[in-house]
């Protein structure tokens, strides 16, 4: 049965690196129901490894002890961001609810405009992976 994320496993192919990026979005999605705190962790990794992939290719210099705050926070984040309220808005959620299953042990935040983390990561990821520009060139079409 194919998964939301499983076209990341063609990029994969191409881009070694992406095989990481699979595994969280994949753990996230597949743990969502039963361990919601292990899955939003896995999104907030997910969100970390695409934050990171993205200043790295715009040759930001990333200091190792920087955190997702620290890196959502940097002009070029926002700049990738361009006033995009949506992926703004997931991108919060994503993070706050990462760091509430990772520091305090639970989610305590569930609910997003459709009333469920559900579809969040797989938004977020998919809103990265088109401002890459990247979809075309690997998989044949440009979702």
């Amino acid at each position: 049965m194919a998964k939301n994320f499983d076209y990341i496993l063609l990029l994969a192919k191409e881009v070694p690196g992406f095989k990481r990026l699979y595994e969280y979005c994949d753990m996230a999605e597949t743990l969502q129901a039963t361990y919601p705190e292990a899955s939003a962790n896995s999104s907030r990794k997910a969100l970390e490894w695409l934050v990171k992939n993205m200043l790295k290719m715009k040759n930001v210099q990333i200091d190792e002890r920087e955190t997702l705050n620290d890196l959502l926070h940097k002009p070029e984040t926002y700049a990738f961001i361009n006033h995009d309220v949506n992926l703004d808005d997931d991108i919060r959620l994503v993070h706050k609810i990462g760091n509430s299953a990772s520091h305090d042990g639970g989610v305590t935040a569930k609910c997003h405009r459709d009333g469920s983390m559900t579809s969040t990561p797989s938004v977020t990821v998919d809103s990265f992976l088109k401002r890459f520009r990247i979809f075309k060139d690997v998989t044949g079409t440009c979702h």
